[in-house]
């Protein structure tokens, strides 16, 4: 089996896992551009959209390049979707790597009941304190006032 065949088939074992679990997913593997992610999973209230990249390595995966590539954003649409990395090693399960605020955002929101779109609001409202502050490390300083 050729490589483009096994991405294929990687790419679509990630869709259906997505799907099972009741997610909105877009993907067309005949226009696969090295530049788009792999998959776009849609927003919902709870949660962000993702750009999905998926990697299969026999055993090491170069994380700085893999992550380089699924967060940088060709496309301005795809913007305010959250980088996803989804990668296996040969026989052993699937991972994801997203960045960390990205992921305590939706956790924030999962066990509070708030939706994604007001953790973003908020996410929003302290990076402007920040900035307000003037201060590198004013993101985690305002950060805390969300509470």
């Amino acid at each position: 089996m050729g490589m483009a065949s096994k991405q294929a088939q990687d790419v679509a074992e990630v869709v259906t896992l997505l799907e099972q679990h009741g997610l909105g997913v877009r993907y067309e593997p005949q226009k696969r551009e090295p530049w788009k992610p792999d998959i776009l999973v849609d927003a919902l209230p709870e949660l962000p959209g993702f750009r999905v990249d998926v990697k299969r390595v026999k055993e090491r995966i170069d994380i700085w390049t893999a992550l380089w590539r699924v967060g940088h954003v060709a496309d301005p649409s795809l913007e305010d979707t959250v980088p996803l990395l989804v990668f296996k090693r040969d026989k052993s399960r699937w991972y994801a790597c997203l960045p960390l605020e990205d992921l305590l955002g939706i956790l924030e929101g999962a066990l509070n009941g708030v939706s994604w779109d007001s953790c973003q609001d908020a996410i929003t409202r302290a990076e402007l304190r920040a900035y307000e502050m003037g201060r590198a490390d004013g993101y985690k300083e305002a950060s805390r006032g969300l509470k």
